[in-house]
């Protein structure tokens, strides 16, 4: 790959590494990231690690993480990946993004952050994983007035609940 040029689009204006991305090639992706690929970059609206994430190969979230990607990339929806696998319940993920440095305090574009997600939907696990950080602010509120709290109580999820409360929720 000396001499080549890793940001070189094809005739659709896709990137190299856009397309490694997409067709699960981990080591190509490996490959371009050491030859400088830039893992940031934006092809349609979409970055290589938003794709990645959509499509679930956590290899290539690693390495595209390892590679300098942001983790607290936005996808097209406003959500940050904290978000999305806080909202799937996807442990992987999260955990993930969390050793690579995500936010747990940013908002979507309706205010909820990561904790309401994953209280919203009751993922327990989800919900120990981000409680154990920090920064987290368990008692922010959303657009809407709900809290991580409230939503739990709203669809009914007890384990989250208590999970809330010990943690000093209110």
């Amino acid at each position: 790959m000396a001499g080549a040029n890793v940001h070189l689009a094809n005739q659709f204006g896709d990137i190299p590494l856009i397309l490694a991305v997409v067709q699960g090639h981990t080591k190509i992706v490996q490959e371009l990231l050491k030859y400088g690929a830039d893992p940031n970059r934006k092809n349609y609206g979409e970055t290589p690690l938003t794709l990645a994430m959509t499509n679930g190969n956590s290899e290539i979230i690693q390495a595209l993480l390892d590679g300098g990607a942001n983790p607290n990339t936005r996808l097209p929806n406003g959500r940050t990946g904290l978000m999305k696998a806080a909202d799937e319940g996807n442990v992987t993920l999260l955990h993930l993004l969390l050793t690579a440095g995500a936010d747990i305090t940013l908002t979507d574009q309706t205010g909820a952050t990561a904790l309401m997600w994953g209280s919203h939907r009751g993922y327990v696990n989800v919900v120990k994983l981000l409680l154990a950080r920090d920064n987290v602010n368990l008692d922010e509120k959303n657009h809407s007035g709900y809290t991580a709290l409230s939503l739990a109580e709203y669809n009914n999820y007890p384990d989250v609940i208590e999970l809330l409360k010990k943690a000093g929720a209110s």
